[in-house]
């Protein structure tokens, strides 16, 4: 079955790309291949989030081979993609997926392991805060040969520290951070080097957050 088909079938035409996502994934009537052939179908006419996020709405319903289906059109948008598509892509991962911590190993396993395409996973390593540090960390070991990789390291640590889920560990950071080859001036690595050296957990630089914005606000 067909986009086009399915919209026919249930006179959807007034219906938005993302609300028909919403439809199809409820409809007891249409095999589950078919539900996710036509969601990235209407992904690819309508490359946004809304579509990604009803997908993971639906997530813990679909078999393993489905599952496998949704990491092969990740996999494949990551790599060969239009900029919106790796855009709505990265962002359902990073928010979706790698902030979930019944998903994120599926995700990292997926999308990173045994993968040699470097293009993705530059991508992966710059919306790769929220994962567990230890699984970052051999994909660090894995690329810092090559000096054109350490941006992206950079921003994993940065995501790792800053995000709100971002898990860092403090002693690998700080030995990982100074052997970057990357602009030292830039702006995210000092606040990132000031930091941890700063602090110690995460845990305390909220706390400070907190205390300075109280004390702004006073």
């Amino acid at each position: 079955m067909t986009v086009q088909e399915y919209i026919l079938n249930k006179d959807l035409f007034d219906e938005n790309d993302r609300d028909i996502v919403g439809i199809l994934w409820e409809d007891e009537n249409i095999e589950p291949i078919d539900k996710i052939k036509i969601s990235f179908e209407l992904f690819e006419r309508s490359p946004e989030y809304g579509i990604c996020m009803e997908l993971k709405m639906a997530f813990n319903e679909m078999s393993i081979e489905i599952r496998d289906y949704l990491w092969e059109k990740y996999r494949y948008y990551l790599l060969s993609g239009t900029d919106k598509q790796k855009e709505q892509i990265k962002y359902s991962l990073w928010v979706d997926f790698f902030e979930d911590p019944e998903t994120v190993d599926e995700a990292w396993s997926k999308i990173v392991t045994n993968n040699s395409e470097i293009n993705v996973l530059r991508q992966v390593l710059s919306i790769s805060g929220p994962v567990p540090f230890e699984k970052k960390d051999k994909l660090y070991l894995k690329v810092i040969a090559d000096k054109k990789n350490h941006e992206y390291i950079l921003d994993s640590l940065v995501g790792s520290f800053f995000d709100v889920y971002g898990e860092i560990n403090f002693q690998r950071a700080r030995i990982l951070l100074p052997t970057l080859k990357v602009d030292k001036g830039n702006e995210s690595y000092k606040k990132l080097k000031e930091c941890l050296s700063k602090f110690n957990s995460k845990t305390e630089y909220w706390n400070f957050i907190k205390k300075k914005k109280d004390a702004n606000t006073m």
